[in-house]
């Protein structure tokens, strides 16, 4: 599909579905499939047959939702989304999407107003993280690190969060808070490289060499060679920096 194949694939996306009809995703990719081929009667067919058939169904509601999107029923589209939000409320794609139409639709604040009303939903944290990103970016950091202080324990074991949460602070200079809300739950088994990273970004901006040669290492260990020009480099910068 990335590579513009989409009509080619719609007999692969079938018999995904044949192998294993309990299972949400292959309902998943064949109704993508036919989104992206333009045929949007059967993705519609086949991803409410996947709601009807499957328990895992947020994700086949918000792609319905693109599917409706796509046929000009806004409303239904916006419907379905909503539903979709309210069994996984942290779905990035849909997150994002529905905080792009709030935003094009009513600024800055019907997007905040549409992503407190995401964040209400018990299981929610996603959103809450648009909304410190959106309190970072407008000067408003004291807000920002309220929000981090309350989610970050309910986001330590999602690796998208954590690299997320370490960017948009670095990002916005706030490398200090990096190091004393992000480095101390930092752990490679449960995140990934990408918060490590940032980590170390913060502690060249910071001059904190030791913490930052720690991490290094401990992506080091775990023998990725696509990082090692990077690694090099960082160490490099990290080794100029007066113990």
């Amino acid at each position: 599909l990335q590579e513009g194949i989409k009509a080619e694939l719609i007999d692969a996306g079938q018999r995904l579905i044949s192998i294993d009809s309990n299972n949400s995703l292959y309902y998943n990719i064949s109704g993508i499939i036919y989104l992206h081929s333009a045929r949007l009667d059967d993705a519609e067919r086949i991803l409410k047959a996947g709601i009807t058939i499957c328990s895992n169904n947020g994700y086949l509601l918000a792609n319905l939702a693109k599917v409706y999107d796509a046929q000009g029923l806004p409303e239904k589209c916006s419907q379905t989304l909503w539903e979709a939000l309210k069994l996984d409320p942290n779905q990035n794609n849909a997150v994002t999407w529905i905080g792009a139409i709030s935003r094009e639709h009513g600024g800055r604040e019907e997007y905040l107003q549409v992503m407190h009303k995401i964040a209400e939903i018990p299981t929610s944290w996603r959103a809450q993280l648009w909304i410190a990103r959106d309190y970072l970016e407008n000067d408003d950091a004291n807000k920002a690190l309220e929000i981090y202080q309350t989610i970050l324990p309910k986001v330590v074991n999602e690796p998208d969060a954590m690299m997320m949460v370490s960017g948009d602070l670095g990002r916005n200079g706030r490398d200090k808070e990096v190091l004393s809300i992000c480095y101390p739950i930092f752990d490679l088994t449960k995140q990934d490289f990408r918060t490590g990273l940032n980590i170390i970004a913060a502690c060249i901006n910071t001059r904190n060499k030791k913490v930052g040669m720690r991490i290094l290492n401990q992506i080091r260990a775990q023998h990725q060679y696509n990082l090692t020009t990077r690694l090099d480099n960082l160490e490099n910068t990290l080794n100029q920096i007066n113990d």
